[in-house]
């Protein structure tokens, strides 16, 4: 088996990964346990929930925490979600054995990993699916990773999914939320927000996307903090300010209490590596603090910022100054790092230690002294290299590889020099390496002490990484608001949008052509017509993404903006085969329409684009009007783009139905000139598909032959054109 759970440096910046237990319950209702576990944070988020019998909710769950692994018992009936995890995944799940899905056993690991946060109220006894599934993650890092951390320092989540908005993966894909279609330039909602200093933000703004608040209360609290933010430019810059080069806390913490029961030379070395960095970072705390004192802030703001201001992280720093050497700051690599490492723990706590640097230090004067020798001693101008952790000789390219003694090794010709060495530079580097080897070892088991008393101040450590994540997020949408002309979203029944523009276009496009939308429960269903290249599509997308913006706590680019607040978003944008599953355009329309229809609300929000085109004309027509006839009894808010003008002329007489264009006209020179702008009625361009086809230079002969067909085909049945 595969490590699950490898150890990754602090300092890196990967993507997110993490490894998903999933339990189901038997039978005809389905109750899906999950968790998602973070091996690089070690955080731990728990969910419970009823799902179909497509597993929409746990395929959605594993959109947002992004899968490195997901395990499944080696029961699983017919292997029937083995199938669904691949197609979404994109790789295989991992059988683990039943035994492993324990809800006692879960609920142990609860107990004795958990950390005992004030307030903490996690009702779990009853969640058996989501216990069992816990157990099995657990087991697995246990009994095959040899993965086990310290008691009482993991933060376990339980998330509630009806408290979010629900978004599946094709509305990810559609409305390009974290990744976009244009893998090579083009920008995702989350690329565009993200001014995060801070990987503790970056994760929040990341999660706060794929699932938007439902709760009004929670995003005017956001909605608050980033105005004051916005209105206090000063205190705007010091955050910025602050946050800039913060140490990612939350990586930091899962190193800690990872517990390694080997005590080998390189986690020795991370060891006093991490303690280093809880040192900086806490300097960095206290700096933010120092700079937001005595700014005039709103009581959220302040509420949020009062965990940087608690006794017990200034305790914590005092820990640790009593064994860390005051001038000793974390390094990120070199000699200066290394250094830095060496001489971490103060003079007098270990007898060998001081001894061992002693040591160390008189190697590395040999070092210095053996380089200077032979400079001295051929009469060339060398310096001190130090690179992949050893030291080297420099040598300026003006001297001849073949004058230069035969006793200089192994050349590597640089830019302005060749790096070399000698048998007696190697063994120098051998003995320093011993001695540090021993100063490592002999740190760590200091170190070990006082991660001890770390683990104490685990839960003020996070509720610090909480409080930077919103900080950080906060500032990041702040960023957008004042780049782009935005206004405060307001919250009511209707949905309202002065001179909006389509977040990701007008990001990239200063031009972008704002738009009117409006929509209430009497006027609910929206049909959209308009040649090709018109602004349909983005139109409609524009909504969607507007939608999200207001409900994860952001501004939006508007004039004003009124939304009602949507339980669910629902695309059904793309028309491509899918030649892994073998299915046709059609198919994949009528599944992914089958699959809204059944789980769409009178709160939610759906954009469809040419619905029925992949299949012909007549039966198009005929389910475009029947969906569109089932979307306007239900409603929800509908947003319905077509080239089917009888469904449109025969859905205007609805009263709840209002029936608009993109605004385009026919030029003299028999082109096509858009103008990006809603106008009310239907589209009354004809024959808009040849004149296109004409401007993408396709032969006149042939679109002269076009323009007979058309004309015979409007007259009479189609077998007349055999005639």
């Amino acid at each position: 088996m595969t490590s699950l759970c490898a150890p990754t440096p602090v300092t890196t910046n990967l993507e997110r990964r993490f490894i998903t237990s999933v339990c189901e319950s038997r039978g005809v209702a389905t109750e899906v346990g999950m968790v998602a576990f973070d091996p690089s944070t070690c955080d731990c988020y728990m969910l419970q929930y009823p799902d179909t019998p497509l597993y929409v909710r746990t395929m959605q769950q594993l959109n947002i925490y992004t899968s490195n692994q997901t395990l499944i018992p080696d029961t699983s009936d017919n292997n029937k979600i083995d199938m669904f995890i691949k197609e979404n995944t994109g790789s295989a799940p991992l059988f683990v054995p039943r035994k492993f899905y324990n809800d006692m056993s879960g609920l142990q690991y609860v107990r004795q990993y958990g950390i005992k946060m004030k307030g903490n109220t996690m009702n779990l006894e009853s969640k058996y699916y989501c216990l069992s599934a816990l157990s099995a993650l657990f087991k697995t890092l246990e009994e095959h990773n040899e993965v086990f951390f310290a008691s009482h320092t993991i933060r376990f989540q339980y998330r509630v999914c009806e408290d979010v908005m629900m978004l599946d993966y094709n509305v990810s894909r559609d409305l390009e939320l974290v990744k976009s279609l244009d893998s090579k330039n083009g920008i995702s909602l989350y690329s565009m927000l993200n001014k995060c200093y801070t990987g503790m933000g970056r994760r929040l703004l990341r999660m706060m996307i794929l699932q938007p608040s439902k709760d009004p209360m929670w995003i005017n609290g956001r909605l608050n903090c980033l105005e004051d933010l916005l209105m206090n430019q000063e205190q705007f810059n010091f955050v910025n300010e602050a946050l800039n080069g913060m140490i990612d806390i939350d990586k930091l913490i899962g190193a800690f209490i990872k517990k390694d029961k080997r005590n080998s030379v390189k986690q020795a070395e991370r060891n006093i590596n991490n303690l280093l960095m809880l040192k900086s970072f806490l300097v960095q705390i206290f700096n933010l603090s120092h700079l937001l004192q005595g700014c005039n802030l709103n009581i959220d703001l302040e509420n949020i910022l009062n965990n940087l201001k608690t006794d017990n992280l200034k305790d914590l720093y005092e820990i640790i100054n009593g064994i860390v050497n005051e001038e000793v700051r974390f390094e990120r690599g070199g000699i200066n790092a290394r250094n830095q490492r060496v001489y971490a723990i103060k003079a007098g706590n270990n007898g060998l230690l001081d001894v061992a640097r002693i040591a160390y230090k008189e190697i590395t004067d040999d070092v210095y002294n053996l380089i200077k020798k032979y400079s001295e001693e051929f009469g060339i101008e060398l310096k001190i290299n130090f690179s992949f952790n050893c030291y080297q000789i420099s040598v300026p390219l003006r001297y001849e590889k073949e004058n230069i003694p035969d006793l200089f090794l192994n050349f590597q010709k640089k830019k302005k020099e060749f790096i070399c060495t000698t048998i007696e530079l190697i063994k120098l580097n051998e003995r320093i390496n011993e001695s540090l080897n021993e100063i490592y070892l002999i740190s760590n088991q200091i170190i070990s002490q006082v991660f001890e008393q770390v683990y104490k101040y685990i839960e003020d450590l996070y509720l610090v990484s909480e409080s930077i994540a919103i900080i950080d997020t906060l500032q990041s949408l702040a960023n957008y608001a004042i780049s782009n002309d935005c206004v405060r979203p307001n919250f009511c029944n209707i949905l309202a949008l002065k001179d909006c523009k389509h977040p990701l276009k007008s990001y990239s496009n200063p031009l972008f052509i704002p738009n009117q939308v409006y929509a209430n429960d009497n006027l609910n269903f929206h049909i959209i017509t308009g040649p090709n290249m018109s602004g349909k599509s983005t139109y409609i997308r524009q909504i969607a993404l507007l939608q999200i913006l207001s409900q994860i706590g952001s501004f939006v680019p508007c004039k004003s903006a009124h939304f009602k607040i949507m339980d669910k978003i629902f695309t059904r944008l793309c028309n491509d085969d899918n030649s892994k599953s073998n299915t046709s355009t059609f198919m994949m329309e009528m599944t992914e329409t089958s699959f809204i229809l059944e789980n769409l609300s009178e709160n939610s929000l759906i954009i469809m684009d040419e619905l029925g085109r992949g299949t012909s004309l007549r039966d198009g027509t005929a389910i475009a009007f029947s969906i569109c006839n089932h979307l306007i009894k239900k409603r929800c808010f509908s947003f319905f783009v077509t080239h089917f003008l009888q469904v449109a002329e025969s859905l205007s007489l609805y009263p709840n139905v209002n029936s608009f264009h993109l605004k385009s006209q026919l030029t003299e020179n028999n082109s096509f000139k858009f103008y990006y702008e809603m106008q009310m009625g239907l589209n009354e361009l004809k024959d808009y598909g040849l004149v296109l086809a004409r401007n993408c230079n396709l032969p006149i002969p042939l679109i002269n032959y076009s323009n007979k067909v058309l004309n015979i085909v409007t007259q009479y049945p189609f077998n007349h054109l055999a005639k």
